[in-house]
């Protein structure tokens, strides 16, 4: 095990130990506040988890965050399944992911295709956040999920990371667009970009040749 490793372990399980602990009041709270109003707890009774996790959502910051995060994708989802135009559908839900969320929802969609995707450390990443192999093949992503363009900086860097990880290829994936001088760059080290308009088409093309899988399979495989 590695000390970057060791040292994420060990603030998951400080985390985990506060989250017991501060669960473990909020249940005193609720029991108490029952009480206080002359009302015999139900363990068996869905309101009462729910008034729990109301208190643990206000006490824990972190959890509450989670919730509201839960709560507004949700209704997000449900908001979308009586709108007729659906084009950006999808391409709203990544603009509301964190950078880690989008690099997450990358792997899944390299992994469906049949790559293996594994994450680089968070630390020391060389420029690049996954790893695909398929074979012989080997390539390294970066994923940028942006506000704004993407610089000729993410082409550097990925253009790097190819002989670091002994790569065959690159590739940089954004929610947004490429500047043109990152364009140049990627064309003269042979970087495949994928930007905005190339995800929403992946994405939500009516037709079967522009979904994700099958156009992501012709980049990488041509």
């Amino acid at each position: 095990m590695t000390r970057h490793t060791a040292k994420t372990v060990k603030i998951k399980e400080v985390k985990f130990t506060q989250l017991l602990l501060i669960s473990a009041l909020c249940f005193t709270i609720v029991i108490s506040l029952l009480n206080s109003l002359s009302i015999e707890p139900n363990l068996l009774d869905f309101q009462f988890y729910l008034l729990f996790l109301l208190v643990l959502s206000f006490i824990y910051k972190p959890f509450g965050l989670f919730i509201i995060k839960g709560l507004k994708r949700t209704l997000f989802f449900i908001k979308n399944l009586f709108v007729k135009n659906k084009k950006n559908l999808f391409i709203d839900e990544i603009d509301r992911l964190d950078g880690k969320e989008f690099e997450q929802f990358l792997k899944v969609v390299f992994e469906k295709e049949g790559y293996r995707a594994e994450f680089t450390q968070t630390s020391f990443d060389y420029g690049a956040n996954l790893i695909l192999t398929k074979g012989r093949k080997k390539y390294v992503v970066q994923a940028k999920r942006r506000n704004s363009k993407v610089g000729i900086r993410a082409i550097q860097e990925i253009v790097a990371s190819i002989k670091q990880y002994n790569a065959t290829g690159a590739i940089v994936v954004t929610n947004h667009f490429f500047t043109a001088s990152a364009k140049r760059l990627a064309k003269t080290n042979d970087v495949e970009l994928i930007d905005r308009d190339t995800l929403i088409k992946l994405l939500n093309g009516s037709n079967k040749k522009y979904r994700f899988a099958t156009a992501l399979s012709l980049i990488l495989n041509k």
